[in-house]
């Protein structure tokens, strides 16, 4: 007999069952048979399917499954670094849903929830994506994504398990300390890592409840300070394009009628204008538009060097330079014309082209006593909103802590 052959049946056995009713023998493989197996074809053979691990019963876990399976794709062409983050955060967030366990009590309720926020900012980024919106209507779908994703941020602790709450409590510190204006009374109350030694499960879900409050606050007062700040870029952005509108207007009134704006000055006799001409001529407005806005970009410059770095990420000196340049022609028009109809008592106009040209450019310099007032609106906009605890508000915080902790050993 050969090796890898059957074996041979013994010889005593004479009677058995019908060859019909005979299970079929199955050869043995031996491994003169077996396939050679060699490192290429073991480099060669595909990888197995990963199976998402989400827990049965809970509601979107299909949905869950298949963005675990199929990441998001959080860096994308032509996608900004803003709307890139975005994605990263609401991918880091979704993996901790789904990878919080079902032990605490009404965990699928909150899970539902948290996946409704998440999907609600996906749908938000996926507008961001698209060419057809303009930059604010851009921004404010970034700015709801982030608001879902923060609302679904603040409800971790109440879903993650015993092992990761305390990342969640030292996360919610950290983002109530940056709080405007700085709530020393709610770090306080979230308490410290001794104080929960030896919790019962009341005091738990208790102190749950407070870290998802904590968060909650923080991201709501973050978001405020976020949305007032592009509010207000929009609303200078508006103003802005309103008011080159109504330079544009001006220009194109007094070149079309020269007479219509008193520039020059003389009477009817010999007469003195911006041109240099004896007569109100077409260009009188256009050459004190462009020395106002000369004056007004000197401001503008003065405005750079007193800006200071800003976290937002919204550019609202940049919207103020827009708004400062046309104001100052206009302005310079204004004063021209009040200086030349002489309704200032004791003063007969100005007399002299180069006089004409100082005073239209100190006139468009003199719009800072207004955009000045903006410019220290957002300033305080931005103060308040920048994070960083001062050194007074960092001593109330810290005795409001070392007060809970005392509380506690006590």
């Amino acid at each position: 007999m050969k090796r890898g052959d059957p074996p041979e049946p013994p010889a005593d056995v004479t009677a058995g069952p019908a060859p019909d009713a005979m299970p079929e023998a199955t050869p043995d493989v031996t491994p003169d048979v077996m396939p050679d197996i060699t490192p290429d074809a073991v480099q060669d053979a595909p990888p197995p399917a990963a199976a998402a691990t989400v827990p049965s019963g809970v509601p979107g876990a299909a949905t869950s499954e298949a963005l675990v399976v199929t990441p998001l794709a959080i860096a994308g062409p032509g996608r900004s670094l803003r709307v890139t983050a975005a994605y990263a955060d609401l991918q880091l967030v979704r993996n901790t849903v789904l990878e919080a366990g079902t032990s605490v009590t009404g965990s699928e309720t909150v899970r539902s929830i948290c996946t409704a926020e998440l999907d609600a900012a996906k749908a938000a980024l996926e507008k961001c994506d698209e060419k057809g919106p303009k930059r604010g209507r851009r921004d404010a779908h970034l700015e709801f994504a982030w608001t879902a994703i923060h609302r679904a941020r603040a409800l971790l602790p109440l879903i993650v398990d015993d092992d990761a709450l305390d990342t969640q409590y030292l996360y919610a510190v950290e983002r109530v300390g940056r709080m405007q204006p700085r709530n020393a009374r709610l770090l306080a109350a979230l308490g410290t890592a001794q104080s929960r030694k030896g919790a019962t499960p009341q005091d738990e879900r208790l102190h749950r409840q407070r870290l998802s409050f904590a968060l909650s606050a923080a991201y709501a007062s973050a978001d405020r300070e976020h949305q007032q700040l592009r509010l207000l870029r929009d609303r200078l952005v508006r103003v802005a394009a309103f008011t080159w509108l109504a330079l544009a207007i001006v220009v194109l009134a007094g070149t079309l009628v020269p007479t219509l704006f008193p520039l020059c000055s003389g009477g009817d006799g010999a007469q003195v204008c911006p041109t240099g001409r004896g007569a109100p001529s077409a260009g009188d407005v256009a050459t004190v538009v462009f020395l106002g806005m000369i004056g007004a970009g000197l401001t503008a410059v003065l405005a750079v060097s007193r800006a200071r770095p800003s976290a937002s990420p919204y550019r609202l000196m940049p919207a103020l330079s827009l708004l400062r340049i046309p104001l100052g022609g206009i302005v310079a028009v204004l004063g021209i014309v009040v200086m030349q109809s002489e309704v200032i008592p004791g003063f007969q106009g100005v007399l002299d082209v180069q006089q004409i040209a100082v005073y239209a450019i100190v006139f468009g310099f003199a719009q800072e006593a207004v955009t000045r007032l903006l410019e220290n609106r957002v300033r305080a906009l931005q103060d308040y909103a920048a994070q960083g605890v001062s050194g007074k508000q960092a001593g109330s915080t810290a005795a409001a802590i070392a007060a809970t902790r005392v509380q506690d050993e006590a």
